[in-house]
């Protein structure tokens, strides 16, 4: 697979894939967020990964999703235009946790500052 090639495929399976998460599935009360997606190179398999807020709705957003899989998968074949569309597996984004408690305590660190000042 050619490198914008699969540039180019990731970034539609991640338009598509935040499009039917938003659309087709509820996960009420939790808000899903497609982050990002990776394709193997034989184009086979792919990884989207999801950041679920709050929190303590992860374990469930999550059982949703393994438990979709099949149906998620049958929307992205009809939506996408291709001979063989990669069976999505589902991996909950720690990156975007990560980053949010940096956040905060960078934050909690500013007015620590300020209040010293």
């Amino acid at each position: 697979m050619g490198i914008y090639r699969g540039q180019r495929l990731q970034s539609v399976l991640l338009q598509e894939l935040s499009m039917i998460l938003t659309r087709e599935m509820d996960f009420s009360p939790a808000l899903v967020t497609v982050t990002n997606v990776e394709v193997t190179e034989d184009e086979v398999e792919g990884v989207a990964y999801v950041a679920v807020v709050p929190e303590s709705e992860e374990k469930a957003v999550m059982d949703k999703l393994q438990k979709g899989a099949g149906y998620i998968q049958r929307f992205l074949v009809e939506k996408m235009q291709m001979r063989r569309v990669p069976k999505m597996r589902y991996k909950l984004d720690i990156g975007a946790k990560n980053a949010a408690r940096v956040e905060k305590a960078v934050k909690r660190v500013e007015d620590d500052l300020k209040e010293e000042l």
